[in-house]
């Protein structure tokens, strides 16, 4: 997704995959479902925001959504 505004001092995509990684691994009380139930309930907020922003366009939003489902979907088709 094209963000407006972006640069290099925002950090690296690497470094904050880690970070939420790192973070996902301490939820171990809850089932997958669930954390997956609550990252989607968290990322519409998100992507909302950046919506009313103007930090990226309804039309990255939902390329974004589109890419999301075909990357899921053919990962499990391999």
């Amino acid at each position: 997704m094209a963000l407006r505004n972006s640069t290099v001092e925002d950090g690296s995509l690497e470094e904050c995959l880690d970070e939420i990684n790192d973070f996902v691994q301490t939820l171990t009380r809850y089932p997958p479902r669930m954390i997956a139930m609550a990252i989607r309930a968290h990322l519409e907020i998100l992507l909302r925001a950046m919506l009313e922003c103007d930090l990226c366009t309804r039309e990255d939003v939902q390329q974004f959504a589109q890419e999301l489902q075909q990357e899921v979907l053919e990962e499990i088709d391999a």
